[in-house]
C-alpha cells in the first residue's frame, strides 16, 4: 500500500498541471476527490476569488458533494494560452452530508496539495469564467464618437494613408527621398512618387491624381536599392495577375472596396445580409434598406452606400438580427463587437486578463531614451503632471519626479537623463491619463506587488490599444495624435489607416495592412531576458531588434503546437509511468492492477463530465447529458431543477466554448503565425507597411 501512495503522490503534481477539468486525486487511505472547474467571484488582474465545486467517495462509500471557496493568485502567459494558479488557500468549505470530521480532513488534504502544486486552466477557459463575474474592473473612460471619412468604390481598390502632408527625407547618396509619415512604402524621385505594394509597383505625378501600375524594369534602380536597403537586404517581390486600383489619402479614413455591385448573402433572418465580394464587414438590412459597416470595433450606418452620409451606431442600439447571427457564419466574429452576446461578454473579460511577469531587482535597467531637442512637456489636462512631447516613449513628469514606462515596465528617475530604477508603484497620477492624450494606453501597465528580489509587473490588452466601449471592445481611442517632426518623425497608431477586426479565440486585433492581408496589431514587452524570470512552462521572453518583423515570426510560430505537445508529452510521460520499471517499485503489474482497481486513471478527469456547477449561497447543481438540470438535497439526492439562474447558464455556455476552444486548438496541428509589430517604430514588410525613422 505504502508503494501504491508514492506512486499516486509522484503523479499527483502533474494532474494538477494539466489544463483539463475536472481534475482527480486519491487521498492517503484510497478516497476519490474530484476538482470541478472553479467558478470565479472575484478577479482583480492578479488576486482570484472563487469557489469550486468538489465530490468525495470513500473507499467503499457512497459519493458525497461539497464546495470550497479558495484565495489565489494567478500568473498569465497570454501567448500560450496558460494560467497557473497558485499560492491557492481555502477560505470555506462545505460538505452538507459529511462529518466534521471527514470535513476537515478532506480540507486538510487538498490544502496541502494544492498549496504545493497549484493548478494549471487555459486561458480560454479562465477568460470566460471571469465573463459570468458580475461587477469587473473594466476601464470605462470615453473614447471618440466622430466618424472618419468612409468611402466606397465598387472595384478592387486599396487605399494608402498619409498623415497629413507628405513629408519627405532625403536617402543618402542618392537623389530619391522617402514619405516619412505614413506606414508605407512610398518613395520621391525626378518629380514621381513610387509605391510598392503587395507584389505591385505604381507611381504617380501628384497624390491627389490616379496611379499607374509599372513594370520591374520600368522602375529606377535606386528605388528598389532603397527598398533593400530598409528590408535588411530583402529584394521585392513581384507578383502576377491583375493589381488593384490605389486610392490615396492625407487622412485617416476607411476604404470599402467592393469588386463590382454589391453580392448579397443571407446571414440572420428575417432580413439580414453580408456582402460577399468585399473584405470588409459590410451588412444590409432588408427590411430598413440600411447598410452597416464595421471597422476597429465601431459600427457606421447608412442609406446611400456610394455617397452616405454614415453616422455612429452604439452596439447596443443594433437591430436584434445581428445578435442573431450564427455562431458558426462567415461572420461570426462580428459578434464580439455586438453588445449582449456571449462573444461580446468574453471580449469584455479579455480586457480585464493581463499579461504578468517578475522582475529581477538586481538588474539595473539599461536603456536609451533619444530626445528630438532639449525634452519639453506639455500639461495633461485634468491631471498634475505633464508628458514629454519630443521622444516617442511615454515620459512623464510628476512633482519633481520622471516616471517613464518601456518595454510594459515602470522606470523612475530625479533626471531626464536618468539613472534610471525600477518604479515599486504606479503614481495614482497615471490613472488619470484621458484617451486624448497619445499615451493612454501606459495606464492599462500595471505593478501589483514586488519583495527584495522581484517586482510582479503586468499590462492587459489596453496597453496594446483594445479597450472596452459601450459593451464591447474597440480598436484604439478613436481620437487624432498630431505627429512629432524635427530631427525625428514620431506618429501614433491610428483607428482608420488599416482596418482592424477582433478575432475572439486569439483574443487579438488584426489589421488588413492594405493589399498583402493581415498583421496582427501586438507588440510584445517584457523581452529583455536579462531583467525577466522565465515562467515554468517555457515561455519565451526574447529580446528582438527594432525591425522585428522575421523576428517575431520566429518566435511565436506554431505556438499552438507547442501548447499541445506539452500537454501531450505530459499525459505520454503518464502513460509510460504506467508501464516503466523502476527500480523502487518491483511488484510493477500487480501495483498497476491495484491502481486500476481503484478507479483511478491519469485520464479521468478527460472523461468525467465538467458538469457541476455551484452558487454564492452554497448549493450544489449538475446538468445531465439530456439537458436537464439537478440540485442535490441535503440527502445527498439529485432532483430535478428547473428554475436555473440566468448566470448558471451563462457558466455552462462558457464551459461548452472553452470545450471546443480546446478540442479545435488540439486538433490544430500548423497554425499561421501573426506577426505583431510595434507602432512606436513602424516596420517594413513585404508589399509596404513601415520602417525605422532616423534623421534628418
Amino acid at each position: 500500500m505504502q508503494k501504491l501512495i508514492f506512486l499516486i503522490t509522484f503523479m499527483l503534481p502533474t494532474l494538477l498541471l494539466a489544463t483539463t477539468w475536472p481534475k482527480m486525486l486519491i487521498t492517503p487511505n484510497g478516497g476519490r476527490l474530484t476538482l470541478y472547474q472553479p467558478e470565479l467571484e472575484k478577479f482583480n488582474g492578479v488576486d482570484v476569488s472563487a469557489r469550486m465545486p468538489v465530490s468525495y467517495k470513500p473507499e467503499g462509500k457512497e459519493e458525497i458533494y461539497g464546495i470550497i471557496w479558495t484565495e489565489s493568485r494567478v500568473i498569465i502567459d497570454r501567448n500560450n494560452k496558460l494560467v497557473k494558479i497558485k499560492d491557492i488557500q481555502i477560505t470555506k468549505a462545505k460538505y452538507p452530508n459529511a462529518t466534521d470530521e471527514k470535513t476537515e480532513k478532506v480540507e486538510k488534504f487538498l490544502n496541502d496539495q494544492l498549496a504545493e502544486n497549484g493548478m494549471l486552466i487555459s486561458l480560454e477557459r479562465f477568460r470566460n469564467s471571469i465573463a459570468i463575474i458580475e461587477d469587473l474592473p473594466i476601464v470605462k473612460d470615453k473614447m471618440s464618437i466622430d466618424v472618419p471619412l468612409i468611402k466606397t468604390v465598387f472595384k478592387d481598390a486599396v487605399q494608402i494613408v498619409i498623415d497629413g502632408e507628405p513629408l519627405l527625407k532625403e536617402v543618402k547618396n542618392t537623389d530619391l527621398m522617402l514619405v516619412q509619415n505614413s506606414p508605407f512604402f512610398i518613395a520621391f524621385v525626378k518629380n514621381e512618387y513610387f509605391f510598392l505594394g503587395g507584389g505591385f509597383a505604381y507611381k504617380t505625378l501628384s497624390l491627389n491624381a490616379s496611379w499607374s501600375m509599372v513594370q520591374k524594369e520600368e522602375l529606377p534602380n535606386q528605388v528598389l536599392e532603397t527598398y533593400k536597403q530598409y528590408n535588411k537586404g530583402k529584394n521585392y517581390i513581384f507578383e502576377e495577375g491583375k493589381a488593384p486600383e490605389i486610392i490615396c489619402t492625407t487622412k485617416p479614413g476607411i476604404l470599402v472596396s467592393i469588386k463590382g455591385e454589391p453580392e448579397l448573402a443571407p446571414i440572420s433572418r428575417p432580413s439580414l445580409f453580408y456582402v460577399v465580394n468585399t473584405t470588409s464587414d459590410l451588412f444590409k438590412d432588408a427590411d430598413k434598406s440600411q447598410w452597416y459597416l464595421l471597422n476597429s470595433g465601431r459600427w457606421f450606418k447608412t442609406k446611400d452606400l456610394q455617397n452616405g452620409p454614415w453616422t455612429l451606431v452604439q452596439p447596443d442600439a443594433l437591430p436584434q438580427t445581428f445578435a442573431n447571427i450564427s455562431n458558426t457564419s462567415a461572420k461570426k466574429h462580428v459578434l464580439s463587437n455586438v453588445s449582449g452576446t456571449v462573444q461580446a461578454r468574453e471580449a469584455i473579460a479579455d480586457q480585464v486578463i493581463p499579461q504578468t511577469a517578475t522582475i529581477k531587482r538586481e538588474h539595473n535597467p539599461k536603456l536609451t531614451i533619444i530626445y528630438d531637442g532639449e525634452p519639453k512637456f506639455k500639461d495633461i489636462p485634468g491631471t498634475d503632471m505633464e508628458y514629454c512631447i519630443n521622444t516617442k516613449d511615454a515620459l512623464f513628469k510628476i512633482e519633481n519626479k520622471y516616471y517613464l514606462c518601456k518595454n510594459a515596465i515602470w522606470l523612475v528617475a530625479d533626471d531626464t537623463k536618468g539613472p534610471w530604477d525600477y518604479a515599486l508603484k504606479v503614481p495614482p497620477e497615471i490613472l488619470k491619463i484621458p484617451p486624448t492624450n497619445p499615451h493612454y494606453n501606459v495606464k492599462y501597465v500595471y505593478i501589483y506587488d514586488y519583495d527584495p528580489e522581484v517586482i510582479y509587473v503586468g499590462y492587459t490588452p489596453g496597453y496594446q490599444y483594445s479597450y472596452y466601449y459601450s459593451g464591447t471592445v474597440v480598436y484604439n481611442t478613436g481620437y487624432y495624435y498630431p505627429y512629432w517632426y524635427g530631427v525625428y518623425y514620431w506618429g501614433w497608431p491610428s483607428c482608420y489607416i488599416h482596418s482592424a477586426t477582433y478575432h475572439p479565440k486569439l483574443g487579438v486585433w488584426t489589421i488588413e495592412a492594405g493589399y498583402w492581408g493581415h498583421r496582427t496589431i501586438w507588440f510584445k514587452p517584457y523581452n529583455e531576458p536579462n531583467i525577466v524570470q522565465r515562467t515554468y512552462w517555457a515561455y519565451q521572453y526574447n529580446k528582438m531588434s527594432d525591425n522585428r518583423q522575421d523576428n517575431i515570426n520566429k518566435i511565436i510560430d506554431n505556438r499552438y503546437d507547442t501548447i499541445n505537445r506539452i500537454i501531450d508529452n505530459r499525459q505520454e510521460a503518464i502513460d509510460k509511468w504506467k508501464g516503466r520499471d523502476n527500480h523502487r517499485i518491483n511488484n510493477r503489474d500487480e501495483l498497476v492492477q491495484k491502481f486500476k482497481d481503484k478507479n483511478f486513471k491519469p485520464q479521468q478527469g478527460k472523461k468525467l463530465a465538467n458538469n457541476l456547477y455551484s452558487d454564492k449561497n452554497g448549493n450544489i447543481y449538475r446538468r445531465t447529458q439530456n439537458g436537464s438540470w439537478q440540485k442535490i438535497d441535503r440527502n445527498n439526492q439529485w432532483n430535478r431543477y428547473q428554475n436555473v439562474s440566468p448566470q448558471m447558464r451563462q457558466s455552462y455556455q462558457s464551459r461548452n466554448r472553452s470545450m471546443n476552444y480546446e478540442r479545435a486548438r488540439s486538433q490544430m496541428n500548423t497554425y499561421r503565425s501573426y506577426s505583431r509589430p510595434n507602432y512606436r517604430t513602424t516596420i517594413r514588410s513585404q508589399g509596404g507597411g513601415g520602417r525605422l525613422r532616423g534623421r534628418r
